[in-house]
């Protein structure tokens, strides 16, 4: 029987991205019982999430945040946005709209409308702290070498 991180390193070494996604939704499936992640890559080569399901008695459990983590550091990696229609149960649109903005998904409507695509939410790619923090440095550098070069001046 294969552990989780090998069904995640095998997913790392896969070939093509629908081969990465399948492999993902099996070890989610494999880890937690009854769990069914559906996600697949669209025309535009945005992941686009189709569903997530989680058995009721598993819920609350944090699983939902586990797959979201994961399949959002894959997406950042391959600078991919995700994409998905929110579908919630009766009387959980509330929750879930929290649970997506909380993993930096936002509504794709009003000014905001990004007509690439007919999903109701979006959560565009985020550098990675290291990368951040280089971003920062080096504008951080560029600025002192302009006040350093304005004060000579």
């Amino acid at each position: 029987m294969k552990t989780f991180s090998q069904f995640i390193q095998e997913a790392k070494d896969a070939k093509s991205p629908k081969e990465v996604l399948n492999k993902i939704s099996r070890a989610y499936g494999k880890r937690y019982r009854g769990v069914n992640v559906d996600a697949s890559h669209d025309r535009s080569g945005d992941i686009r999430l189709n569903n997530i399901w989680i058995p009721p008695e598993e819920r609350n459990k944090g699983i939902g945040s586990r797959i979201m983590k994961g399949l959002s550091k894959y997406a950042d990696k391959q600078n991919k946005r995700i994409t998905l229609n929110q579908a919630p149960e009766k009387g959980k649109k509330a929750k879930l709209q929290k649970f997506y903005q909380s993993h930096g998904f936002q509504p794709n409507k009003g000014r905001n409308r990004d007509f690439t695509t007919r999903d109701t939410h979006i959560r565009y790619p985020q550098m990675e702290s290291k990368a951040r923090q280089d971003v920062e440095s080096s504008r951080y550098e560029e600025k002192k070498r302009f006040m350093i070069q304005d004060s000579k001046s």
